[in-house]
């Protein structure tokens, strides 16, 4: 029987399949900085040049707070001068706010509407909101100014894969492989990619190539194991998720996989060690403690599903499963009390996602535990 893994829980990381990520505009964006201290030198206004000194000395400390005052002030003071909101963009990017630097960049592209690296840094910014029409749109446009523009391709190819437009994903980041034939970055980028149209074998080339260069790279190992799992080869697949857990000893990730192949086995001790250890490096991963929780549950040690299940809800307090589970967890130890509690807990967050199979499940387990009321004659 084949054994197909939850591929998506881990090859998704925070929105990104693993490999993938875009570097924040610093470089092209900190020498906006730069320019526009000199174009500002160029004018005669003293408090300006004043300002964008201060402003660029706060960079320099990495004191962005306070830099981004100084170059709010600038602005007011020179209202088309594209490289000071081009800055404060930088700065806000610095500090993650980054609905605020999507209006700073585009107020500096409707002032410079053909520079590249704006559009760049419009698309990153965009991008990080969710608002991936809109960031695909930018990079498009950066690229169309500069085809060998190599971080824009790798974003649009980014931006396109989080909307599932894998062919055109594709075609970006082949033009970054095009532009750059070294590139070991973008044989990784490729291969998720190949990953998600699940065209494993293709996957698996181009992962080797890429540990040929970087054998010690977690993400190169993780991804291999996900493609030999869907290939149903599960002992190559387990043994890339153990070199993933090797060289990358702090990744929570290949542990989640270790636990999920060792309990398709049967191996319930050494699913649950795997994801204790996975809980263990990452304190505030639910789902590890989740799936402790399931298999301490089919071992039917139940005190300790139920310890699992309340550190669930202690992270995720709004998750109804977790309360579902705790009530069976807390009814096989005869506490049915606690158990109806959980369960009436369970009821109402079902009801607000209008979640029927919950809600008929909840009033199941609710109704063993609550027997009808004698009626009044």
């Amino acid at each position: 029987m084949k054994l197909v893994l939850q591929t998506p829980r881990i090859l998704l990381s925070g929105g990104l399949i693993i490999g993938l990520s875009l570097a924040c505009p610093q470089v092209a964006l900190a020498q906006s900085l730069d320019t526009a201290s000199l174009h500002a030198a160029q004018s005669s206004d003293t408090q300006l040049n004043d300002l964008l000194q201060e402003g660029q000395e706060l960079v320099d400390a990495q004191q962005f707070g306070q830099a981004l005052t100084i170059y709010q002030q600038a602005a007011q003071l020179d209202s088309e001068n594209a490289r000071i909101f081009s800055g404060i963009g930088y700065l806000q990017t610095r500090q993650e706010n980054f609905s605020e630097a999507v209006q700073a960049y585009q107020r500096a592209i409707s002032i410079e509407p053909d520079n590249e690296d704006f559009l760049y840094a419009l698309g990153f910014s965009l991008g990080q909101v969710g608002d991936y029409a809109g960031a695909a749109e930018a990079y498009r446009r950066a690229v169309a100014i500069n085809d060998s523009y190599v971080r824009a391709w790798q974003g649009l190819g980014v931006v396109l894969m989080r909307v599932n437009d894998f062919d055109a994903a594709m075609v970006a980041f082949e033009k970054v492989a095009a532009l750059l034939p070294d590139n070991i970055d973008i044989k990784e980028h490729m291969a998720a990619l190949l990953l998600r149209q699940e065209n494993y074998e293709e996957a698996i080339a181009l992962l080797n190539q890429v540990e040929a260069i970087v054998p010690r790279r977690g993400s190169v190992h993780l991804n291999l194991g996900v493609a030999w799992v869907n290939l149903n080869d599960v002992d190559a697949g387990l043994a890339a998720f153990r070199r993933a857990a090797e060289v990358a000893p702090l990744d929570a990730r290949p542990h989640l996989q270790i636990g999920d192949i060792l309990r398709a086995q049967g191996d319930l001790t050494g699913a649950v060690q795997a994801y204790q250890r996975a809980a263990a490096l990452q304190p505030d991963l639910v789902e590890a403690r989740a799936l402790a929780g399931d298999v301490y549950f089919q071992q039917e040690d139940y005190l300790r599903a139920v310890i699992a299940y309340r550190e669930v809800i202690n992270l995720l307090p709004t998750e109804p499963e977790a309360y579902y589970q705790l009530g069976r967890s807390l009814q096989e130890r005869d506490r049915g009390t606690e158990a109806i509690d959980a369960y009436n807990q369970a009821l109402q967050l079902f009801e607000q996602q209008r979640n029927q199979d919950g809600v008929q499940r909840a009033n199941e387990r609710l109704a063993e535990l609550q027997p009808p009321e004698d009626d009044d004659e």
